[in-house]
Protein backbone atom coordinates (compact mmCIF):
# COMPACT_ATOMS: atom_id res chain seq x y z
CA UNK A 1 0.00 0.00 0.00
CA UNK A 2 1.31 3.15 -0.77
CA UNK A 3 -0.42 7.26 -0.23
CA UNK A 4 2.12 8.42 -2.72
CA UNK A 5 1.07 9.92 -5.79
CA UNK A 6 1.20 7.64 -9.15
CA UNK A 7 3.03 10.29 -10.89
CA UNK A 8 5.79 9.61 -8.49
CA UNK A 9 6.21 5.79 -9.21
CA UNK A 10 9.65 5.54 -7.98
CA UNK A 11 8.18 5.88 -4.40
CA UNK A 12 5.36 3.45 -4.67
CA UNK A 13 7.54 0.89 -2.65
CA UNK A 14 8.87 2.97 -0.27
CA UNK A 15 8.05 2.25 3.52
CA UNK A 16 5.08 4.17 5.00
CA UNK A 17 7.40 6.69 6.57
CA UNK A 18 8.11 10.37 6.08
CA UNK A 19 10.93 10.49 3.43
CA UNK A 20 13.39 13.07 3.16
CA UNK A 21 12.49 14.28 0.05
CA UNK A 22 8.90 14.54 1.35
CA UNK A 23 10.15 17.20 3.95
CA UNK A 24 12.00 18.94 1.60
CA UNK A 25 8.32 19.59 -0.42
CA UNK A 26 6.79 20.52 2.68
CA UNK A 27 9.33 23.16 3.60
CA UNK A 28 9.10 24.18 0.32
CA UNK A 29 5.10 24.01 0.34
CA UNK A 30 5.08 26.11 3.79
CA UNK A 31 7.89 29.12 1.92
CA UNK A 32 5.55 29.89 -1.04
CA UNK A 33 2.31 29.68 1.24
CA UNK A 34 4.16 32.11 4.10
CA UNK A 35 5.51 34.52 0.94
CA UNK A 36 1.82 34.17 -1.43
CA UNK A 37 1.07 37.92 -0.13
CA UNK A 38 4.20 39.14 -1.13
CA UNK A 39 5.19 38.57 -4.96
CA UNK A 40 3.72 40.16 -7.83
CA UNK A 41 1.29 37.37 -9.57
CA UNK A 42 4.06 36.80 -12.23
CA UNK A 43 6.54 36.28 -9.59
CA UNK A 44 7.47 32.94 -7.96
CA UNK A 45 10.14 31.94 -5.37
CA UNK A 46 12.96 30.07 -6.10
CA UNK A 47 15.95 28.40 -3.91
CA UNK A 48 19.11 28.88 -3.60
CA UNK A 49 20.78 26.57 -1.39
CA UNK A 50 19.11 23.99 1.39
CA UNK A 51 20.42 22.40 4.50
CA UNK A 52 18.81 19.97 6.20
CA UNK A 53 19.54 16.80 8.42
CA UNK A 54 17.00 13.99 8.70
CA UNK A 55 18.36 12.46 11.83
CA UNK A 56 16.01 9.25 12.27
CA UNK A 57 13.35 7.62 9.90
CA UNK A 58 9.77 8.65 10.99
CA UNK A 59 6.98 6.08 11.41
CA UNK A 60 3.51 6.64 10.42
CA UNK A 61 1.68 8.49 13.34
CA UNK A 62 4.84 9.68 14.97
CA UNK A 63 5.21 13.28 15.72
CA UNK A 64 7.24 15.57 13.56
CA UNK A 65 9.08 18.68 14.80
CA UNK A 66 11.43 21.21 13.09
CA UNK A 67 13.50 24.08 13.62
CA UNK A 68 14.07 27.33 11.72
CA UNK A 69 17.10 28.77 12.17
Amino acid sequence: MSGVNACWPGFQDMPPALATVMILALMKQTCIQGLHPFPAPDQHTVGVHIDICHVIGTPVGMKVAGKLS
